[in-house]
């Protein structure tokens, strides 16, 4: 059956003159609208690039009761219909250029066209896609209610501060009576007004995080809920994300990277150990203590537990931060399991030692292009100067195919320790992978996602989910 998004891009479709109704009617039970176009090559990829990225600037408007919603919201719904009132979602205007969740748009270019679609699109990035961002594309929930106030309390928890804040969530600083020390406290910002999988997702994400249990993790402590409100309680971990420093500093020192990214995978082993894959492994989500530097990994927000089999982001959908996102993650692949977090964790290395990003791109489709057909240059071509094994070790955790990459946080941590010991790692004797070629139904599958990154990274713009002062964990 389908959706609020395919029926918008149908409408876009028809209003443009690209496809006629026979052609829509044909691909109805052709599973998502997107990918059935690219498929049967109905349009060119460029010309479906463009259309998707229209659809991407794009606000819905219900006329009854006026609420506005960003395209990237209506894969949540199962019709163009207001989830507030049930009346009728028409395209309409950005919302105004205060709100960083749309691109500008030149108000002659809004006046309504055919089906009610502007005339003309929005500026786009190069290639027709929306310019990529760099943070996290989290899923979309309701939108945000009144969020608790410092000086209130959330059950037994005495609000201090905000820490972080996000669309969906803020972290504050917390105390409860009778104890020393203080606590980051998560809390759903939607309250009473999140829908049943929203509440789920986020216990879901505690549960997760509390299952980890290692000392480069955060440990949970509570949960609960009080006026609406779910939230659940953690340590408290004053210090820098790894993002900052890398900001403030450029890069680390070899030994530095390599220990750095040694803790992290030990952490890892751990987790997936219990089987739990992080999926959205980047330096903002590591925190490096204060005092100890010791890096701690956190927000499990799109974390996958496979012994419960159970996710916090649906089957298929687009998981991840693009540039240390793996190539099975840009092909939307179902089974994602331990070896993106090796990915990830080579991209970190690799960023860490060299203090540039092995991919870089302007748009979701060139960087998922390049991710997936090209390999990174050699840090030591960057840096003459870098350890070989090191940056070896890098390229074969950042290996195209997951078969050709570490086969465990376990072995990868080994060779860095191989490494810091003035021993040769064992991927220094490994041949670099070759990068896979993209054929057939895979471009097809490629074009999809890069399009889905395009209408997360709109939704995204509408608040900064970056990871937040020390918190414990990051806000969505």
């Amino acid at each position: 059956m389908p959706g609020a998004l395919d029926h918008a891009l149908a409408s876009l479709a028809l209003a443009r003159r690209l496809l006629d109704r026979s052609q829509l009617h044909a691909l109805r039970d052709q599973g998502p609208l997107a990918e059935a176009i690219a498929r049967r090559r109905l349009l060119p990829a460029a010309t479906l690039r463009s259309l998707l990225a229209e659809l991407a600037a794009l606000s819905f408007s219900c006329k009854g009761c006026r609420s506005r919603y960003p395209s990237s919201s209506l894969s949540q719904l199962d019709a163009l219909r207001c989830p507030a009132c049930g009346g009728a979602l028409s395209p309409g205007e950005p919302p105004p250029p205060s709100s960083r969740a749309w691109p500008a748009v030149n108000a002659a270019d809004s006046r309504a066209g055919t089906h009610g679609f502007p005339l003309r699109p929005a500026p786009t990035g190069r290639s027709g896609t929306l310019p990529l961002g760099t943070e996290s594309t989290h899923r979309t929930e309701q939108p945000p209610g009144s969020p608790p106030a410092p000086g209130e309390r959330l059950g037994p928890y005495l609000l201090l501060q905000v820490l972080g804040k996000g669309s969906f969530g803020a972290v504050y600083l917390a105390r409860r009576e009778g104890l020393e020390r203080r606590f980051a406290l998560k809390v759903l910002l939607a309250g009473e007004d999140a829908d049943e999988e929203a509440v789920a997702r986020f216990g879901l994400e505690a549960a997760v995080a509390s299952k980890v249990d290692d000392p480069g993790s955060l440990s949970v402590f509570d949960i609960g809920r009080d006026r609406g409100f779910p939230y659940y309680v953690m340590e408290y971990c004053p210090g820098e994300t790894l993002k900052d420093r890398l900001r403030r500093q450029g890069r680390l020192p070899p030994e530095e990277a390599a220990r750095t990214v040694l803790s992290l995978a030990r952490t890892m082993s751990n987790a997936h150990a219990r089987g739990v894959v992080h999926r959205d492994l980047k330096p903002s989500n590591v925190i490096l203590e204060e005092g100890s530097g010791r890096p701690r990994i956190t927000d499990f927000g799109l974390a996958r537990d496979r012994s419960l089999l159970r996710s916090m982001t649906q089957t298929g959908d687009l998981l991840g931060t693009p540039h240390y996102m793996s190539p099975e993650q840009f092909r939307g692949e179902k089974d994602i399991d331990h070896r993106a977090d090796i990915y990830a964790l080579g991209v970190i290395l690799y960023e860490c030692l060299t203090g540039r990003l092995p991919h870089t791109a302007e748009t979701a489709l060139d960087l998922a292009d390049k991710v997936c057909t090209q390999l990174p240059r050699h840090p030591c071509e960057l840096d003459p100067s870098l350890p070989r094994g090191l940056a070896d070790v890098a390229l074969r955790a950042m290996a195209p195919h997951p078969d050709d990459r570490y086969p465990s946080a376990d072995a990868l941590a080994e060779d860095l320790e191989r490494s810091l010991s003035g021993k040769r790692p064992l991927a220094a004797a490994r041949a670099r992978p070759h990068a896979l070629a993209f054929v057939g139904g895979a471009v097809a599958a490629l074009l999809v996602t890069a399009a889905l990154l395009a209408l997360r990274e709109a939704g995204r713009r509408e608040s900064p989910t970056g990871a937040p002062p020390p918190t414990g964990a990051p806000a969505h």
